[in-house]
């Protein structure tokens, strides 16, 4: 029986397994039986489809009509906007005495301090050899920080000026300069919100420097890699002059960053923060981009508070171009080759309903149905980009905790229609930064 045909009993079309490059085959059924099945013209906000990933080189299935569904599962509380502005207990707050015994100084700005309980330590000693292929163990070492945005614990990054988040941006920068010279890679992130699960609300991120290159990290060196070589620019960098062209997902954009909902999304609300000329890490961003930097985070921060009034929870964190690094025998890197972008991506698990909850959505899962599940409407970037529309700067509750310089967040937007949470991940130079 000719494929269409089986395709056609089946009630679907037919796959052929994967096909060059480990791409899953293409329906094979001719063109008017795939339109007469669907039910007619294919709509994607309607029809269930795949779409390709190229810097994880997989595929997410989109299935955009499931958002109809009604929900009689988890809600979420709003998060609490009582968060004293200091907290002698708090072990974040300036003068506070942390887990181990050390007092806090009385900061005024950020404060790096290492991480009382780090995931990595420099001088962990070796797993054995292993007995079998299947048990295997390698070393793990590295340092991890803790940096507070700020010495008040009502703000977030949406709700200080923007003088204070480019103080931040510095300190990012100086971090990944300092632990770079000795670590590969250096991650940079943030999760906003106990339901993210963090578990503090003072303003702070985390830096972990490793030994050893992520599988995240490592799948987007290999990607990024393949694509400057097939095709001579970096992935991320034709990626985002491709979306600035043609701003179907274009959530908001200056003069030297653009934010955009991937294409290939996978979470509610995920946005990717990606420079438009060739970056490799956010230490070789110019004085005036780290500037436009702390304006379109703040744009986009405000944006995803006022989408649904809430402090918005998310998870964010940058990529960019590994660190070379002398005397670290227990990995083999190629040498960086420019392919990375930086980038910044910025994703939710949740999402938040008109009642005033947030429905609690489950990651998606690669293990069980093989491939990424998107079950919301592919052009959730409109409600991100229109949020707060209208209106002068963040929703109204941060009039109540501002820090100086904050007072009229608008005008430090020019024509803000947008406010929005961030995302903040690197890509690499054969990657390119992104966030």
């Amino acid at each position: 029986m000719e494929p269409s045909l089986r395709a056609v009993e089946r009630g679907g079309a037919e796959l052929e397994g994967a096909g060059p490059d480990g791409v899953p085959a293409v329906g094979r059924m001719e063109p008017s039986l795939r339109a007469a099945e669907r039910g007619g013209r294919f709509r994607a906000s309607e029809h269930q489809h795949v779409r390709y990933n190229p810097l994880r080189d997989d595929w997410v299935l989109v299935s955009a009509h499931r958002v109809k569904r009604p929900w009689q599962g988890q809600l979420e509380k709003p998060p609490p906007e009582d968060v004293p502005r200091w907290d002698p207990k708090n072990p974040l707050c300036p003068g506070a005495t942390r887990a181990n015994g050390e007092v806090n100084p009385n900061y005024e700005g950020t404060f790096v301090f290492p991480n009382d309980f780090p995931a990595l330590q420099p001088d962990a000693p070796e797993p054995d050899d292993s007995d079998h292929p299947l048990f295997r163990a390698a070393p793990a070492r590295g340092v991890c920080k803790v940096m507070c945005f700020h010495p008040w614990s009502d703000l977030t990054l949406p709700l200080m000026s923007l003088p204070e988040i480019r103080a931040v941006i510095d300190a990012w920068a100086e971090l990944a300069t300092e632990l770079g010279a000795s670590y590969p890679w250096v991650q940079i992130f943030e999760n906003k919100g106990a339901m993210m699960g963090c578990s503090n609300p003072h303003p702070h991120c985390q830096v972990w420097a490793s030994s050893f290159l992520p599988n995240e990290a490592c799948l987007e060196d290999r990607t990024q890699r393949q694509h400057l070589s097939q095709h001579g620019i970096p992935m991320l960098l034709e990626y985002a002059e491709q979306e600035a062209g043609r701003k179907e997902r274009l959530v908001v954009e200056n003069a030297d960053w653009l934010v955009v909902v991937p294409y290939w999304a996978t979470w509610p609300y995920q946005t990717l923060l990606l420079p438009r000329r060739h970056v490799c890490r956010l230490q070789d961003l110019s004085d005036s981009e780290k500037d436009s930097l702390a304006s379109i985070m703040q744009r986009l921060l405000i944006k995803y508070d006022n989408l649904f009034e809430v402090s918005f929870p998310y998870s964010m964190g940058w990529h960019g171009e590994w660190c070379g690094s002398a005397s670290l025998p227990s990995i083999s890197l190629p040498a960086p080759c420019g392919s990375y972008r930086a980038s910044t991506p910025c994703r939710s698990p949740h999402r938040p309903l008109p009642a005033g909850g947030l429905q609690a959505l489950a990651a998606p899962c690669p293990l069980l149905p093989a491939v990424a599940a998107l079950c919301h409407r592919p052009q959730v970037h409109g409600g991100i980009r229109d949020a707060g529309a209208g209106t002068e700067g963040p929703h109204p509750r941060a009039g109540e905790c501002s820090s100086e310089g904050l007072g009229e967040p608008g005008a430090c937007v020019p024509g803000l229609s947008w406010v929005q949470p961030l995302a903040v991940p690197c890509a690499v130079p054969c990657r390119q930064l992104s966030a």
